[in-house]
């Protein structure tokens, strides 16, 4: 990548895991202090943009759920969410239809509502989404709970199109008050890792929350990529709109069409985070949130993280944060299957030797075809790699190496991932019998027993 200075670079994958390289956009994110987020689709790819005006212009998001509206439900049920010290807050709505329709009731403590037409707010439309902005307080409103819904506009004439079910987001994106935002202090993330994730939870001077709880949410995929591709074998790459798709997006997009439904199912799992010293380095009740996570990164992928906070004792307040990160497959040393073949002579007493690699994680996760470019490989004492690495297209990969039999060790490699120490994964059974050049080995048997005869009659007729 080339120098970009001071540029902080926001990534955001949109698709599922078949049709996006979440490692490479990860990656590009992270390099530059930036963050990256999955999108699923364009309800999602609009939520994120919410989000990231939140985040970026003012304090954070209060709530970020999405919803749906059945056909038949002209109104939503209300959402509450707490204001403690807001200086201003705006609420957002984006639908995944231009022939629906939603506008935004929002309820004050006291019960009083605001629309778009309530004097002193701002507000806006376009085709799939709303926002009204409400400076605090309003009419003496500020601190306490409140709600908002949305409903359908009251169509005239007198052949009114149909409702449409809308599938939609909220955002309650605050102005003023504390700030939610995530410590990124690992830039790779491998499966068996121990995941470590942390929140700040404070106000931009640096002062800290009262009565404070921080929740998170990890949405995780079911099964990876090289598994799937271990079953189905790499394809050729594709051609999309004049724009060409790596192999492995390209058979994976494939393999979706055909089966007619994704090919990645999600799970989500909460956990409570603390304050603990000994795990953020902090002094208590003061630095981030966070949790040791041992086994959470079990499958590689696209994994999304949501942190929930409140906070306040005599007014409460809420803030949330949403990130991703990817997961990679962790070569394992005792998962991963080792070949090794003999193929002829080297120089100075040294083998060929053809060494194939099958890289598994600990959980029995293949890396699968297409992964050259996720890992390094080097030597290990008494073998040197010679030329780059294969990929067969099935899961395996081979490289050849020059051993030296005298070594004491069986032919292998060292396997090196970003942000990751060294694997290495040998032969563990003894150097396999070399072929003699030029001739079949058992052949040079008989030319000796042949040369033991010649001189046995040498001697006798002599």
């Amino acid at each position: 990548m080339s120098d970009i200075g001071n540029t902080t670079v926001h990534a955001i994958g949109l698709g599922t895991e078949a049709n996006l390289d979440g490692a490479i956009l990860s990656d590009l994110a992270q390099s530059t202090g930036g963050a990256y987020t999955r999108a699923g689709d364009g309800l999602d790819l609009k939520k994120f943009f919410a989000l990231a005006f939140g985040d970026i212009f003012e304090a954070g998001t209060l709530t970020d759920p999405t919803f749906e509206l059945p056909r038949d439900q002209r109104e939503s049920e209300p959402v509450e969410f707490a204001v403690c010290d807001e200086e201003r807050i705006t609420v957002v709505v984006g639908w995944d239809r231009a022939d629906g329709d939603l506008e935004i009731v929002l309820a004050a403590p006291d019960g009083t509502e605001i629309t778009g037409s309530t004097p002193g707010v701002e507000s806006s439309t376009g085709r799939t989404w709303s926002f009204l902005k409400v400076p605090l307080p309003h009419a003496g409103q500020r601190a306490g709970l409140w709600s908002v819904r949305f409903r359908r506009p009251a169509v005239g004439g007198e052949f009114p199109p149909p409702p449409v079910p809308l599938r939609y987001f909220m955002n309650v994106i605050a102005a003023g008050g504390p700030v939610m935002t995530p410590v990124r202090a690992t830039r790779h993330y491998h499966t068996g890792d121990v995941f470590t994730p942390l929140v700040r939870l404070a106000y931009r001077d640096g002062q800290d929350v009262h009565d404070a709880s921080v929740r998170l949410s990890v949405t995780s995929p079911d099964t990876g990529a090289g598994t799937v591709l271990t079953r189905t074998g790499l394809r050729a790459p594709a051609e999309v709109d004049g724009d060409m798709l790596p192999a492995k997006q390209a058979t994976l997009v494939a393999v979706e069409a055909e089966q007619g439904k994704p090919l990645f199912n999600y799970t989500e799992r909460w956990f409570d985070l603390n304050r603990d010293r000994e795990l953020t380095g902090a002094f208590e009740h003061v630095g981030p949130w966070g949790r040791r996570l041992t086994d959470l990164l079990r499958v590689p992928g696209n994994h999304t993280l949501r942190a929930v906070g409140t906070y306040g004792h005599d007014c409460a307040g809420m803030r949330e944060a949403t990130w991703s990160i990817h997961v990679g497959v962790g070569i394992d040393e005792d998962a991963t299957d080792i070949t090794t073949s003999v193929i002829g002579t080297g120089p100075g007493g040294t083998v060929r030797v053809r060494v194939t690699l099958f890289p598994r994680d600990r959980y029995g996760n293949p890396l699968g075809p297409g992964g050259t470019l996720d890992f390094d490989i080097a030597g290990v004492p008494g073998s040197t790699p010679q030329g780059p690495v294969t990929d067969n297209w099935d899961g395996s990969y081979t490289v050849e190496v020059l051993h030296d039999p005298g070594s004491g060790r069986g032919p292998g490699v060292s396997v090196t991932q970003p942000g990751r120490p060294s694997v290495c994964l040998e032969e563990e059974d003894d150097v396999p019998e070399l072929p003699l050049p030029g001739i079949g080995r058992f052949a040079w048997y008989w030319i000796v027993i042949a040369i033991l005869v010649v001189i046995i009659l040498i001697l006798i007729l002599a």
